[in-house]
């Protein structure tokens, strides 16, 4: 029984090694604008979008390290101006086309369709670039995972030649689908020889 866990863990520590064996991280520009809001009432906080010049990207997952640190900036500014208690939260994307559609998208749920007479549901407020910025972080020692590049080999396509099977072409097998073995219930040797 305790070989058996021993195996186990050796094959679940060979399989989480394996996986993460190729990734490897990069620092690239990055988009990045925050959101926020609170269960207690109802106003709601944007960023603007922001360029990060130095954030870190898993090539393997494509996912920003130290994402929860930069919601922690927001939370953390937001604390200092006497917003505490607040659910904050960052989208990031590498090109300024996909996080304005990610912008565009959270905003829409909370600007909703007026209609007359109603008041709005939410109060939206913009935090621009002089009232709060994000700044890049450092990932860990364990979240920067170097990995060599392997050299990548080309395989050479084996030609066809005619022989299927070890077999000349059109040579039917001794045995083909349907047949059976003679009643010794061993395949006897169709060159003849021993």
């Amino acid at each position: 029984m305790r070989k058996i866990k021993t195996l186990l863990l050796g094959l679940i520590a060979l399989i989480a090694f394996s996986s993460n064996a190729g990734a490897k991280n990069v620092i690239r520009p990055t988009y990045i604008f925050g959101f926020s809001a609170s269960f207690n009432d109802s106003i709601v906080y944007f960023t603007n979008i922001q360029q990060v010049d130095s954030a870190w990207i898993s090539t393997r997952t494509n996912f920003l390290y130290g994402r929860d640190n930069y919601s922690y900036q927001l939370r953390d500014y937001l604390t200092s101006i006497g917003m505490s208690n607040r659910t904050c939260l960052i989208e990031f994307a590498s090109t300024k086309k996909d996080i304005d559609k990610k912008y565009q998208k959270l905003m829409n749920r909370y600007i909703p369709k007026k209609k007359k007479g109603e008041l709005p549901k939410y109060a939206i407020k913009h935090l621009t670039t002089s009232d709060f910025q994000f700044k890049a972080l450092q990932p860990t020692a364990n979240e920067i995972e170097e990995a060599p590049q392997k050299p990548k080999i080309k395989k050479k396509k084996a030609k066809r030649g005619n022989f299927r099977h070890g077999r000349e072409k059109g040579e039917s097998a001794p045995f083909s689908s349907g047949q059976r073995y003679p009643e010794g219930g061993m395949p006897q040797n169709p060159g003849g020889g021993s």
